[in-house]
């Protein structure tokens, strides 16, 4: 093993041994080694599974896996492999017997301003959707065109907002998380909102 602050390399030898015994079968994988470990929710991981013929290079954010590579690897039994992993920063290779499996940038994604949709649906009502992922509120303005002003007398709001982000509805708690929801006259060509943070909203135009 080498290795930096950012930039390592892992090796080592494996052998799938014969056998059907409890001890060679137990565990849900064959072999899993964890790096760029930050805590048990926030994780990189390698697996090389002989049992369904996979290796596979894993995320796990805020305890949630994400995949970022499965790829076909059959052992065969008795047989010595080597195995090693290469990190160059946000660069990651895996390679058994030198052949390379998984060739990985990890990207760190950067939220947009806001997230939105709009549909108009037959009967001439207008959902808009809207979704701020950051923490922050921020001021939302619609504006409409002089036809369309004259169309909108109401909007009907749908939030979720002000829940943290492991909450959870339960038998014990049925409702704590439940959209907040009510009605605003819309007056003129415009119509302002006040997006809280960790907040996704509804608006539900009327005639």
């Amino acid at each position: 093993m080498k290795t930096d602050s950012s930039n390592y390399a892992i090796s080592f030898h494996f052998v799938k041994r014969n056998g059907i015994s409890k001890d060679n079968l137990k565990g849900t994988h064959s072999f899993e080694l964890e790096f760029a470990v930050k805590d048990n929710e926030n994780k990189l991981s390698w697996k090389i599974d002989g049992w369904q013929r996979l290796t596979t290079l894993n995320g796990i954010i805020h305890g949630s896996v994400c995949d970022l590579g499965l790829y076909y690897f059959e052992a065969e039994k008795e047989k010595e492999y080597e195995a090693k992993l290469l990190v160059k920063g946000n660069h990651l290779q895996t390679y058994i017997d030198d052949v390379l499996y998984c060739d990985h940038i990890c990207k760190k994604a950067v939220p947009e301003l806001l997230y939105y949709s709009a549909v108009k649906e037959n009967k001439g009502t207008v959902i808009v959707k809207t979704v701020n992922v950051e923490a922050k509120e921020k001021e939302l303005f619609m504006t409409f065109s002089e036809n369309e002003s004259e169309k909108w007398s109401k909007v009907h709001i749908f939030a979720m907002e002000g829940f943290l982000p492991d909450d959870r509805n339960s038998l014990d708690s049925p409702c704590k998380v439940v959209p907040k929801e009510k009605i605003e006259v819309i007056n003129g060509n415009g119509y302002q909102y006040i997006l809280p943070g960790n907040s996704f909203t509804v608006f539900r135009f009327e005639k």
